[in-house]
């Protein structure tokens, strides 16, 4: 198992991406799989973590404009769902949730949690499979 290459500078949403806003429960960067614990806040998801924290969406943007890398508290959009770039993904593989936190594999963690599908062009089709 691998974890993706991303670009964090490139990682943003395509057309047809369903975007929410929240806040940091951790430190976190673009291209990061999170999900969100009892405080509301995001956190970066784990295949290995016990308890499970299965994935809902990815970092897209975080603070300002340009920013890559945030701290706990930090404002956050995620993309919870459709098309995002950034990832080198080949066409038709399938993206599982990591045993390293936060990052997106190639093949199943602990846990096998699918969280897309390459498309052309190095696009993720992100579609997050709970577990």
């Amino acid at each position: 198992m691998a974890d993706l290459t991303l670009v964090a500078a490139d990682v943003r949403p395509l057309s047809g991406a369903i975007i929410r806003g929240g806040y940091l429960g951790e430190a976190a960067s673009v291209g990061d799989l999170v999900s969100p614990k009892s405080d509301g806040l995001f956190w970066k998801s784990s295949a290995s973590a016990t308890p499970v924290l299965p994935a809902v969406g990815v970092v897209v943007a975080i603070g300002t404009e340009g920013a890559t890398s945030g701290a706990a508290g930090d404002r956050v959009s995620v993309q919870f769902g459709g098309p995002i770039a950034g990832f080198t993904v080949a066409s038709a593989a399938k993206a599982f949730t990591s045993n390293n936190a936060g990052k997106i594999a190639d093949a199943a963690g602990t846990t096998s949690q699918v969280v897309g599908v390459g498309l052309s062009d190095n696009v993720l089709w992100l579609e997050v499979n709970l577990v």
